[in-house]
């Protein structure tokens, strides 16, 4: 909300703006839903959150990065199996559509001066989700301890790996 990011950033020790946007997190996009109808309904809060903070971030005359957002693999392949999602071999067209959607939107504010970049969350690259744990007696790769493995992880065989090397040749 905007009391909440005009407080974390209105102090003048912080040089830049950031914001979180987690649709199936916060209701907006059903990763089980087979149809569109929750992926547009998730590009467009995305979208509109985007603006919005846009927004909040030139009130305190700051430049602002989209720091975090991510979606699950295509669970609505296999609603039944919850597990699914979290899965390195499940595709990803929907998070790749959503990605573009994205890459796309601020590309433009970017390009209009109205936007400084965007981080998706996160990459997994060559590793894969175990519950092994490493030398530093760690089990997670890019998602945090408090969520299940996997679940916003772009690996290195992923689709979505295109798309982000597209959005960065663009910025």
């Amino acid at each position: 909300n905007e009391d909440d990011f005009m407080n974390a950033h209105s102090s003048k020790y912080v040089d830049y703006c950031t914001a979180h946007c987690w649709v199936e997190n916060w209701g907006y996009y059903n990763a089980s839903d087979p149809s569109d109808k929750s992926l547009k309904e998730a590009q467009k809060f995305a979208h509109e959150f985007i603006d919005r903070s846009e927004g909040w971030a030139k009130k305190v005359n700051k430049p602002i990065v989209l720091e975090e957002f991510g979606m699950a693999r295509d669970a609505w392949r296999k609603a039944s199996d919850p597990s699914y999602k979290y899965d390195p071999a499940t595709p990803t067209s929907h998070k790749d559509i959503y990605y573009e959607g994205i890459f796309q939107h601020i590309v433009q504010l970017v390009h209009q001066g109205r936007h400084s970049g965007a981080n998706f969350w996160a990459y997994g690259g060559l590793g894969r989700s175990t519950d092994k744990p490493n030398q530093y007696n760690m089990t997670w790769l890019g998602d945090p301890p408090h969520e299940p493995k996997g679940w916003y992880s772009v690996y290195n065989k992923d689709t979505t790996v295109q798309v982000i090397k597209e959005f960065t040749k663009k910025l």
